[in-house]
C-alpha cells in the first residue's frame, strides 16, 4: 500500500496539496470503495465509481489483479486521510496511521495472519472495510454490510470512530486482508 501511495504522489503528482487544490471531495474514498467492491464481487460495485473520474483510471484499476486492487484502495484512503488532515507534510500522513493501526491489531488484539487464517475471519476483513467506507461516505443502506459473525459491540465500537480513524481502520483492515492472501496465495 505504501508503494502504490508513494507512486500516487511521486510519479502522479498526487499530494496532499493537488488533491487539496483540485476540488477532489470524498472521490478517492469512492474508487477505493469500488475497488473494495469488486474485490468482493459486489454486483453493484459499478454504481460506486465516481462519475467525474476518467474512464481512464477505471479501466488501469479494472486491469489491475485482485491483491492489486487491495494495496490500491488502501493507497486512496490513505490518500483520503491526507486529503482530510491537510496538506502538512511534517504531521503523520495515512500510511503512518494505517501501519499504527495494524500493528495495533496485531499486539494488542492478536489479530495476525495465522489468527485471520484460522478463525475465517479472511472475507470478513474486506466486509467490513467496504462497511467503513460506506460510513464514512454517509452511505444509507450500509448496515446489510456488516459481516454477521462479528459482534454488535464490534459494530457500534466501528461506528464510534471519527472520519480519520474510520479511514484508517477500514485501511489497516485492507491491509491484513491484503497480508492473508498474499500469504494463502504463496501456500497453494
Amino acid at each position: 500500500m505504501w508503494q502504490d501511495r508513494y507512486e500516487h504522489i511521486h510519479k502522479h503528482g498526487f499530494t496532499k496539496a493537488h488533491d487539496l487544490n483540485t476540488g477532489v471531495n470524498k472521490e478517492l474514498a469512492n474508487v477505493a470503495l469500488y475497488l473494495i467492491a469488486t474485490h468482493l464481487k459486489h454486483p453493484d460495485a459499478e454504481q460506486f465509481w465516481p462519475a467525474k473520474w476518467n474512464v481512464v483510471w477505471k479501466k488501469r484499476y479494472d486491469s489491475k489483479t485482485d491483491l492489486k486492487k487491495l494495496s490500491e484502495a488502501g493507497a486512496l484512503l490513505a490518500a483520503e486521510i491526507d486529503r482530510i488532515y491537510g496538506g502538512c507534510s511534517f504531521m503523520l500522513n495515512g500510511i503512518d496511521f494505517m501501519i499504527s493501526e495494524r500493528s495495533e491489531q496485531i499486539m494488542k488484539h492478536g489479530f495476525t495472519i495465522e489468527h485471520d487464517k484460522t478463525s475465517g475471519t479472511d472475507g470478513m476483513l474486506a466486509e467490513s472495510s467496504f462497511y467503513l467506507v460506506k460510513k464514512y461516505l454517509n452511505h444509507q443502506d450500509n448496515d446489510q454490510h456488516w459481516p454477521a459473525s462479528w459482534s454488535k459491540e464490534c459494530k457500534e465500537k466501528f461506528d464510534s470512530k471519527n472520519e480519520i480513524k474510520t479511514l484508517t481502520v477500514a485501511g489497516s483492515l485492507l491491509a491484513a486482508r491484503f497480508d492473508l492472501v498474499r500469504r494463502l496465495s504463496h501456500i497453494n
